[in-house]
Order: C-alpha cells, then sequence, then structure tokens
C-alpha cells in the first residue's frame, strides 16, 4: 500500500483509502454479483438454468425489472465492505507488528469476515431475490421467522478457504 512520505499510514489515511476502495470495487462488482446470484437462486430460472448465460440473464433483469435492479443491494454491500475493510487494514497494521505479514493478513482476514458475515449473508439474500420487492430488513425478518439466527453465518467456512 502506497503510504503517504514514506511513513506508516496513518488511521485516517487507511480508512480513507479503504473506503474508496469498497465503493469502486461494489460499484463495479454489484451487477455481476447480482446477476450471479440471480440465476443461482431465482424460481424464475428453474427450468432454464443450465441453458441460460450470464448475459441472458442480465437482460432478463433488465427487462423485468429496469436498469437499477442490477445493483440491488449495493446499499447493503457498502454497509458490509466498508467496515469490513476497516476491520482488515485495522488489525493488519496493528498484528504486522508482532507476527510476519501473512500470518498477520491471514488472522485479519478470518477475524473480518466472521465478523461482517451475517451482512455478507444478508446481501447474497437480497441481491437474489431482485424483483421481488424485498429489502434487506425484510429478508433479515423472512430469515429469522423462517431459520435460525445462526444461518446468517452459513457459509462461513467456505468463505474462510476462498
Amino acid at each position: 500500500m502506497g503510504e503517504p512520505d514514506g511513513e506508516k499510514a496513518t488511521f485516517w489515511y487507511t480508512m480513507v483509502a479503504s473506503t474508496m476502495g469498497s465503493v469502486a470495487v461494489t460499484a463495479v462488482c454489484t451487477p455481476f454479483d447480482v446477476v450471479k446470484n440471480y440465476w443461482q437462486a431465482s424460481p424464475a430460472l428453474n427450468h432454464q438454468r443450465i441453458n441460460t448465460s450470464g448475459l441472458q440473464v442480465m437482460r432478463h433483469i433488465k427487462d423485468a425489472y429496469g436498469w437499477r435492479a442490477l445493483w440491488n443491494g449495493t446499499v447493503t454491500s457498502l454497509v458490509y465492505q466498508i467496515p469490513s475493510n476497516w476491520t482488515f487494514f485495522l488489525l493488519y497494521e496493528r498484528w504486522r507488528e508482532d507476527v510476519p505479514d501473512g500470518v498477520a493478513s491471514a488472522a485479519a482476514r478470518a477475524t473480518a469476515v466472521t465478523l461482517f458475515s451475517p451482512l455478507e449473508f444478508l446481501r447474497t439474500r437480497v441481491q437474489a431475490t431482485t424483483g421481488m420487492g424485498e429489502g434487506a430488513m425484510a429478508t433479515v425478518k423472512r430469515v429469522l421467522r423462517e431459520d435460525s439466527f445462526s444461518s446468517f453465518w452459513r457459509g462461513l467456512l467456505p468463505t474462510l478457504v476462498r
């Protein structure tokens, strides 16, 4: 990470840089996440999932729900990405003073992923229900009603391995 004047990154420098990175990545990647999550979970594609391309799914979402639907879950994604990246960078900067960089990085990422896994789960659910008119709070209520609190950490192990 390019640090100002060759000094150790300051708290605010780290926060601003990670926030800008989170916003840029979210703006570019959200449409791809929406297409992937909708493609994997949408009942509308149950009978044609195998013979459908990503571009066809994107067109379907655009035609059925409008262009804005491709950025469904952007706010949830930012609410997840920004504090997750802050946590990672702050822990990494602190821990790399005491342990090798690789260990500090892995431990910081594992901590951030574990803490913010419920928000990633929520973002994925919101994106998978594109066009169903269900926002983040309605999704939380539905998950708690139909499943359990621990379901918010479902998929944590594969995410940590990734």
